[in-house]
């Protein structure tokens, strides 16, 4: 609800979590957002995962850690520095 986001879309799914991990560009923040789906169709809510200060954060892409429930989030801060993130699984074990 109230979420919006027009070229920057990736997703990855994590085999030690079994849920996918969505991130996107927030058209309205600039910040990169991410949403988790479990394979039984939970969706955990949609949180800021880079909000660092300029004047957006481009192109996010996400890849799945292969031993933890974690993913890490690459995004082009102004088109002129790259940030990244880790981001951990909402879902309990």
């Amino acid at each position: 609800p109230g979420y919006s986001g027009y070229d920057g879309f990736s997703w990855a799914y994590n085999t030690v979590s079994r849920t996918y991990m969505f991130v996107f560009h927030d058209v309205d923040s600039a910040d990169n957002l991410v949403q988790e789906l479990a394979l039984d169709g939970r969706l955990s809510p949609i949180v800021a995962a880079i909000t660092f200060p300029g004047n957006g954060n481009f192109e996010p892409s996400i890849t799945a850690c292969g031993d933890r429930r974690e993913w890490l989030i690459l995004t082009a801060n102004n088109f002129a520095s790259v940030i990244g993130a880790r981001v951990r699984s909402y879902f309990a074990p």
